[in-house]
């Protein structure tokens, strides 16, 4: 996502800014990696939702109880 020829990064007070427009499927993974000079200078990973920022949870409507049976003996 940088483009050494244009410099698409712009500098705002202590961070660097993007815009672009990206074709996304909704409940995808993707990986950002972000290169200067031939350089990773940064990584991450973006899952793309449609919930709501203030909604938002990874197990939305979805929870998968877990049992155990493990015993703990404590000497």
């Amino acid at each position: 996502m940088y483009d050494e020829d244009t410099n698409a990064f712009t500098l705002n007070d202590y961070y660097y800014e993007y815009s672009d427009v990206f074709t996304l499927v909704e409940d995808t993974f993707y990986t950002l990696t972000i290169k200067k000079s031939g350089s990773i200078i940064y990584k991450d990973k973006i899952f793309c939702t449609n919930q709501t920022v203030t909604n938002y949870s990874v197990n939305n409507n979805e929870y998968d109880e877990q049992e155990t049976t493990n015993e703990f003996i404590v000497l």
